[in-house]
């Protein structure tokens, strides 16, 4: 069933975050365009309802991220050169603005205690208006802390690239570095870095148990299990892409190929 209607939604190859979804699975919220103007969109599961949350002119709301209480929801704005990272309170749809910068950010995720927000804010001065991010450029993964403001800086050489998708556990925080363009999981007691030696990787997870999936954006690559103490890859699905946890952590879900029957064509 389309539950977007007639607006548009963009991809993670433009920068965009996958649609969030709350952990009892009631609420939806995604970046839509509509007329060009991005604003934040929810969707209500039991009722089949979709709601323009924001609905401005001149801001551009974009790449919303659940908390894992499903209180609220991180995401961030721009205004002409001026970004923010903001919280929408989920049930009163009040938004307060908890950073604000003359540099992008272009994503931002809930920490799994929910005590902090993980962003990258990017080191060029490059004040753009607008939210693709096409190309990579260097930034800073930051923690802030929500009760009291504090700002930590975690990596000075993270890219742009992939922190729209940026994925955690209470241990790691996956996310983009430059300049070798790989994915990094940064353990937060430690401190240490560690790459997930893999170019072409667009897709990344990882579960309680510290298990990285790792993927490419094309069914001509594969989905493979990264063990970081080991610093070892197995492939577990070929053909596939975009592989992610199911909540409960039982399952994957990817996309892939299969054989219909008009002369064994693979279709997607």
């Amino acid at each position: 069933m389309k539950i977007c209607g007639n607006v548009e939604v963009k991809g993670t190859n433009s920068g965009y975050s996958p649609v969030s979804v709350t952990t009892d699975g009631d609420l939806m919220i995604f970046t839509g365009f509509v007329n060009d103007e991005a604003d934040l969109f929810m969707y209500d599961v039991d009722s089949e309802t979709l709601t323009n949350i924001t609905e401005t002119d001149n801001i551009k709301e974009s790449n919303p991220r659940f908390s894992t209480d499903n209180e609220s929801a991180c995401f961030i704005t721009a205004i002409d050169s001026v970004h923010q990272l903001c919280v929408l309170d989920v049930q009163t749809l009040s938004i307060y603005i908890l950073y604000s910068t003359d540099l992008r950010i272009p994503g931002c995720i809930y920490s799994v205690d929910n005590e902090r927000i993980y962003f990258v804010e990017e080191t060029d001065s490059l004040n753009k208006s607008t939210l693709d991010v096409r190309d990579s450029y260097q930034g800073n993964v930051i923690s802030l802390n929500i009760i009291t403001s504090e700002i930590t800086v975690l990596d000075a050489n993270s890219g742009s690239w992939g922190a729209h998708n940026m994925q955690l556990n209470q241990n790691y925080i996956l996310y983009g570095r430059i300049p070798s363009a790989k994915w990094i999981a940064y353990r937060f007691d430690s401190q240490i870095m560690t790459m997930l030696d893999q170019s072409g990787v667009d897709y990344v997870d990882i579960n309680e148990s510290d298990q990285i999936l790792h993927s490419s954006d094309s069914v001509t690559g594969s989905i493979r299990l990264f063990n970081i103490e080991m610093g070892t890859f197995d492939e577990i699905i070929t053909d596939s892409f975009g592989g992610s946890y199911n909540l409960d952590e039982t399952k994957i879900c990817f996309v892939s190929r299969y054989k219909v029957n008009k002369g064994n064509r693979l279709t997607d």
